[in-house]
């Protein structure tokens, strides 16, 4: 082919597919290499013979245009196809631990309050129990046993002229009282079975228990913040790109 030859059908065509699977350039690089014409030459051919009649991709159009190929395939270039163009302006996600870190926080911290809580509203209620209590010095008379086999003792004291027995209810092994052992009880008047037991086991074993958890959910609350913190700044973010399946797509026209 040259300048003052026009081009054939078959070239056209040829140029055409080049055009539509490859894009612009290619076809101008491809006319250009099979043609032996200068780059402004090859330009103008493409726009003249090309360019210009190229169908728009609609199903009609195609099969008008390719009514002699049936059963063809012809291949959609990525950058025109809806997935490709959906995805480029889909912003970026960010995996951010913080959010995680930041519920964990909020539990931890939940949690020690609550053990706080409740180790304060006992002191409350034995400071309570000791201001209106009378002490009492009370006997050992018998010792039950569990089925772990801790004991546990039974106090008999006396009120208003009146004989009482109260079963502890913390139990130990060994045991620390013996039958015939005494002990100090704080009894309240009106409530002569509201007892309690004038020794650091049954005042400040519960308060102890509560108090510790209530500082291991309180360290865990801290550690999780200091991490929370120091996963909010940029340099921990992990980027995920967009989930979508960006292969090719093809069109059958039949």
């Amino acid at each position: 082919m040259c300048g003052c030859h026009p081009p054939t059908p078959d070239q056209i065509h040829s140029v055409a597919e080049v055009f539509q699977t490859q894009g612009k350039i290619e076809a101008i690089k491809f006319v250009r290499e099979t043609f032996r014409l200068s780059l402004m030459e090859s330009k103008e051919f493409v726009e003249q013979h090309v360019n210009r009649s190229r169908p728009k991709q609609t199903g009609s159009r195609l099969r008008a245009a390719s009514g002699d190929t049936p059963n063809s395939q012809i291949s959609v270039p990525p950058h025109e196809t809806s997935i490709e163009r959906g995805t480029k302006n889909q912003p970026q996600r960010t995996w951010q631990p913080s959010r995680f870190l930041a519920l964990q926080t909020l539990l931890w911290c939940t949690l020690a309050a609550i053990m706080f809580a409740t180790a304060y509203y006992t002191w409350s209620s034995q400071q309570q129990l000791i201001a209106r209590s009378q002490m009492v010095i009370a006997d050992v008379v018998s010792m039950r046993s569990t089925e772990g086999g801790a004991q546990r003792p039974v106090f008999e004291y006396q009120i208003h002229g009146k004989d009482y027995r109260w079963e502890r209810s913390i139990s130990s092994n060994p045991p620390r009282y013996s039958v015939g052992d005494s002990a100090e009880l704080y009894v309240d008047p009106d409530r002569p079975t509201n007892v309690l037991v004038n020794d650091w086991l049954h005042r400040w074993f519960f308060i102890g228990i509560t108090s510790f958890f209530g500082v291991a959910f309180s360290l865990a609350a801290f550690i999780c913040m200091f991490m929370f913190t120091a996963f909010r700044t940029p340099k921990f973010r992990t980027p995920i790109a967009p989930t979508s399946n960006t292969a090719s797509a093809f069109l059958r026209v039949t």
